[in-house]
């Protein structure tokens, strides 16, 4: 365990993070744009199993925007049935989800997706709704990072890239960017980095405020899996997939947190580090502030 880069090697049901995704391929094919108006009942019947929001709620008439602003099952699962499985699960494929990324690093994983092309016999309807908010699918973090940067970066999906360039005796030898593909078009990117500034600005300051920057993200909350079969109770996985500067990103960040106390909900325990981590990166990288950052005045009566 203590050698383990889970990053590669630990695959984990992504939660809400995945509706990201579900929301690309629904709005590359034109089949909603964020103001297409959907009836939320609360609940989608499949045979025996029934898919529910997070909090149980029913909302009546809402916009597809609000299905990532208040991150809704039924939303999800509404948008993949109108992508229908060959459609979804393509566009699962193309984001590199159930194939390793070839990143060269040594113990990765495939992932898990069961779809009606590679498991028809165990498949049913049900499994895509689960699907398209992240669940009963599985993919390694480093997996989720990459289809995240996509939407960052255009559309494209980029092989990932650990060494810049190797020194040696005989001379240095550079490593380029390598595209794998283009996911979805930079249009469609465009509109879901809007969307996500979106489902940003609802965030509470208290949990998410990169100062000086407007970003883009979207939270997830994830049951964890028995070995035994279903899940364990009262474990989860907190996560939040982040996006800043949002008009000209620059970077993309997943926040995953195992088993966290008090709270499971990834805007609760993975936003704060999301938004410590992309402040101290984006100094790093020097990247000028986008937004005016608020100042403390000093007066006679402030120490130091």
């Amino acid at each position: 365990a203590l050698f383990r880069n889970r990053a590669i090697t630990d695959p984990y049901e992504p939660g809400s993070t995945f509706k990201l995704f579900t929301m690309a391929a629904a709005l590359d094919q034109g089949l909603v744009t964020p103001g297409t108006s959907w009836y939320d009942n609360g609940q989608l019947d499949f045979g025996e199993w029934t898919i529910r929001n997070w909090d149980n709620s029913s909302n009546g008439t809402q916009s597809v925007q609000d299905i990532l602003t208040k991150s809704l099952n039924t939303g999800a699962a509404w948008l993949s049935d109108l992508c229908g499985p060959q459609i979804f699960y393509d566009y699962v494929a193309r984001f590199g989800f159930g194939t390793a990324t070839s990143s060269g690093l040594s113990g990765e994983v495939d992932g898990t997706v069961r779809s009606p092309f590679n498991d028809p016999v165990n498949w049913a309807e049900v499994d895509m709704a689960t699907n398209s908010f992240g669940q009963g699918i599985s993919a390694t973090p480093l997996q989720v990072a990459m289809a995240l940067a996509a939407i960052a970066n255009g559309g494209t999906l980029m092989k990932p890239q650990f060494v810049k360039e190797v020194v040696g005796p005989l001379g240095t030898e550079t490593r380029a960017p390598e595209a794998v593909r283009q996911v979805m078009s930079p249009e469609t990117s465009r509109t879901l980095l809007d969307m996500m500034g979106v489902v940003a600005d609802n965030t509470s300051k208290s949990l998410l405020d990169v100062q000086g920057y407007r970003i883009g993200g979207k939270s997830g909350t994830a049951n964890i899996g028995d070995p035994n079969g279903g899940y364990k109770p009262d474990t989860y996985i907190s996560s939040y997939a982040g996006i800043a500067p949002l008009d000209n990103p620059e970077i993309a960040v997943l926040i995953k947190v195992d088993e966290p106390k008090d709270v499971p909900w990834g805007t609760v325990v993975a936003a704060p580090a999301f938004d410590a981590i992309a402040e101290k990166i984006l100094a790093y990288l020097k990247v000028p502030p986008t937004e005016p950052v608020a100042v403390r005045n000093l007066d006679e009566t402030d120490e130091g």
